[in-house]
């Protein structure tokens, strides 16, 4: 039913094939309802550092870093951390968890509420260290390279605020408390991932921040530069999504028709309310999340049931249910009601719905 006059079929159809040779591929298909399988990754840092309150140092390269307050001059850790996401997480992917695992080297501080916040701005990491038996002071910063408590890089570029610059709103918090591995997962974090795989260049990582309203809070954590065992990771499970396309019909934005998309073989159609599709012929449709170019599956509105097609099969289409099921012919002839036939095992042809005229 063509609601949109204007968006006329653009390109000629494609030729039919033979119905016995696609119920050879229909066998072979996934069952429409079953999710799409996702895949994880486990990510270790590409930087971290730790920056003190109470001077200019830094500890970029050392096997720790640190976070919270310590006692005896009331100051405080704050911890920097990021992860590169291009290459091991497609374009396109959905986030569906994270977890970040952190190992506590040292507790003197016991149970704590430590807290993740978003970077919003490049920080460094030079080749400050403090070694493997530091106290938490730090060393002198690298110039021009680490980041330290007034500065994302050290002699060269001031926080806007000294101690970093973060989104104010924790993204994710974690009860932490004795030596081994501390976990934090939680939406923000997926939220946080799933930006930084869409936009790149918002990519700065997270600081973490450790109950600074207690007397004492410190803590030692083992840094990417530690024992690989030892070592920050990021869990990262996600779907990966349809690459080379637009969408899995493939179709081109049509200019001046916000919205609108012509497919070399589906024609026109509407993406404004997507996971629904609004077709130029067929009207409705609810694009499954289990699609990809190759195999197509939508729930038909104005059929009520479950259709495959592809670009080889259409405009023969596959229904998965109630009395027409199997494979069935649209025409394309522009009458007001799409209309259909089967073919039977004895040649004989009839409309699908039941009323409707075949040519």
């Amino acid at each position: 039913m063509n609601q949109y006059p204007l968006m006329q079929p653009l390109l000629t159809k494609k030729k039919m094939i033979a119905p016995r040779l696609l119920i050879i591929l229909v066998a072979l298909l996934t069952i429409p309802f079953i999710p799409a399988t996702a895949e994880s990754v486990v990510l270790e840092p590409v930087k971290d550092n730790t920056i003190f309150s109470e001077n200019n140092n830094s500890d970029g390269s050392g096997p720790t870093f640190f976070a919270g307050r310590i006692r005896r001059s009331n100051s405080f850790r704050r911890a920097l951390i990021a992860f590169d996401l291009a290459g091991s997480i497609p374009e396109g992917s959905t986030i569906q968890t994270v977890t970040l695992s952190i190992r506590v080297d040292r507790d003197p501080a016991g149970l704590g509420i430590y807290a993740l916040h978003r970077l919003t701005r490049d920080w460094g990491e030079g080749n400050s260290n403090a070694g493997s038996t530091s106290n938490g002071q730090g060393v002198a910063a690298q110039s021009g390279v680490d980041a330290t408590w007034n500065e994302a890089f050290s002699n060269g570029e001031a926080w806007t605020s000294p101690g970093g610059d973060f989104i104010s709103q924790a993204t994710a918090t974690s009860s932490v408390g004795g030596v081994g591995f501390a976990d934090w997962s939680s939406s923000g974090l997926v939220a946080d991932v799933q930006n930084w795989l869409d936009s790149p260049s918002t990519n700065f990582g997270w600081i973490l921040l450790g109950s600074e309203g207690s007397t004492v809070s410190v803590k030692r954590f083992s840094s990417r530069n530690g024992s690989s065992a030892n070592r920050p990771t990021l869990t990262v499970e996600f779907t990966p999504g349809q690459t080379g396309c637009q969408d899995v019909f493939c179709g081109e934005d049509i200019p001046g028709f916000p919205g609108w998309r012509a497919s070399p073989w589906y024609l026109n159609y509407n993406v404004d309310f997507l996971p629904w599709i609004f077709h130029d012929e067929h009207s409705w449709q609810f694009l499954s999340d289990t699609s990809t170019e190759e195999v197509i599956f939508v729930w038909d509105l104005g059929l009520g049931e479950w259709v495959f097609l592809n670009e080889n099969s259409y405009r023969w289409i596959f229904l998965f249910g109630g009395e027409n099921a199997g494979w069935v012919f649209t025409f394309d002839d522009n009458t007001p009601d799409r209309r259909f036939f089967q073919r039977l095992d004895d040649g004989s042809l009839f409309s699908v719905p039941p009323g409707l005229p075949t040519n």
